[in-house]
């Protein structure tokens, strides 16, 4: 197996990892602004306001860090080409 195989296959399960707390985040998000619709009380509807952007904070980041992988994903398996057509000449 080669290198850029095993590479490959790890930017693949970070990226699915990636994805699956982006979900989770996005659920959490969701269930606090039906918690803020819902509330009635001024100072639990301002810490869950609060905590709404603290969760749209972490989702930019998560999705700030995907397109890390993808991009070092999409280098990954340049690189590997470059390294077949390299090897064939």
């Amino acid at each position: 197996m080669s290198k850029g195989f095993v590479v490959i296959v790890l930017q693949i399960s970070q990226i699915s990892k990636l994805k699956a707390a982006i979900d989770e985040e996005t659920q959490l998000r969701m269930e606090l602004a039906q918690r803020e619709q819902e509330t009635r009380d001024p100072s639990e509807h301002t810490r869950i306001a609060f905590l709404i952007g603290k969760s749209d904070e972490k989702v930019q980041a998560l999705a700030v860090l995907m397109l890390h992988f993808c991009a070092g994903l999409q280098h990954t398996q340049d690189q590997a080409e470059a390294s077949k057509v390299t090897s064939h000449i």
